[in-house]
């Protein structure tokens, strides 16, 4: 497993309620990111892909995302870089909008789950494990608004 993350023959898979609107159907942010929390760190190539699963507007955008490159907080670092934090993200996110999600929605959480991740299996073939949205982030993406058909879909099914 080591060589495949190495390698990065691994793909990952997320779900992440950002705050703001994608316009587009789907990018990739390709943002080099510091590698520790001092400002004048060394700063490392780092690349995600986003697709647009559904808008709550004006506010909300429910992302299916894979980074490419596996940097510590990346997910949570490029879409703060694109403007739109992941909501109850404390450390990149903002303080009074967590607070607002989680007193109106029930949601005291980082809003970023892993779906999916596919590492090639050495004897041949690929070794997937799934993970479904876990009932809290549920419960709070139908009370924001999201339809609870797709969210069934993510509590009860794989990823697309």
């Amino acid at each position: 497993m080591n060589k495949a993350f190495r390698e990065r023959t691994v793909a990952k898979n997320y779900w992440a309620l950002a705050y703001g609107l994608f316009t587009e159907e789907q990018g990739v942010v390709d943002h080099a990111v510091r590698v520790s929390r001092d400002r004048g760190a060394e700063r490392k190539d780092a690349v995600t892909s986003w697709r647009r699963m559904a808008v709550v507007e004006p506010w909300c955008t429910l992302l299916e995302l894979q980074p490419k490159t596996g940097r510590h907080h990346q997910i949570r670092k490029h879409l703060k870089h694109l403007r739109r934090p992941i909501l109850g993200d404390v450390r990149y996110g903002k303080g009074r909008r967590n607070a607002f999600y989680a007193r109106e929605f029930g949601l005291g959480r980082l809003a970023l789950h892993a779906a999916q991740i596919e590492i090639p299996h050495p004897d041949g073939g690929t070794l997937i494990a799934q993970s479904a949205l876990p009932s809290e982030l549920a419960q709070a993406f139908v009370r924001i608004g999201f339809s609870e058909a797709l969210i069934a879909r993510l509590v009860g099914q794989e990823a697309n």
